[in-house]
């Protein structure tokens, strides 16, 4: 007899609990900007915004990349999903970007619908302005990483930046 089609996902949750993932992320604490990052805020619409921008080692303006979640639920002072990235991007001498989405972990407010595409991409438009005013990085040489729901957000804004 088979297991049932759940069957994996449980167990496949149940291990994800016990990693050193789920570990790392019981260490840091809420709306405290993990080592070598500093917090960023900025408005988007009725939303403050949160979360933390890591720069790469030297001196200068650095390109940036903007980290863009997908539609589950984030804290990203405290999830460490994106730790290795951030660290690959970083050796590479480019900066990231992540932030909270409205409602979510430090940030403050809440989407309008469900599922909110067109917000998303606000956010990442209203983000690029937020770096384009910093002095440690290249207004010329920003970019955008993002999966499921952020990735429409990519595609719903992407062409509204220059």
């Amino acid at each position: 007899m088979s297991s049932p089609p759940w069957c994996g996902v449980v167990i496949g949750s149940a291990l994800l609990l016990n990693s050193p993932l789920a570990q790392t992320a019981d260490a840091r604490a809420a709306c405290v900007p993990p080592e070598n990052t500093n917090l960023v805020e900025f408005q988007s619409g009725d939303n403050t915004l949160r979360g933390f921008i890591e720069l790469p080692k030297g001196h200068g303006k650095h390109p940036a990349i903007m980290m863009v979640h997908w539609g589950n639920p984030t804290d990203v002072t405290v999830d460490s999903y994106y730790d290795e990235m951030r660290g690959a991007f970083r050796a590479a001498g480019i900066a990231t970007v992540i932030w909270d989405k409205a409602g979510n972990g430090c940030s403050s407010g809440e989407y309008a619908s469900r599922l909110p595409i067109q917000e998303r991409a606000s956010e990442a438009i209203d983000a690029v302005a937020m770096l384009k005013k910093r002095d440690d990085i290249d207004p010329h040489r920003i970019g955008l990483w993002a999966l499921s729901q952020g990735d429409g957000g990519r595609a719903n804004g992407g062409g509204q930046v220059a």
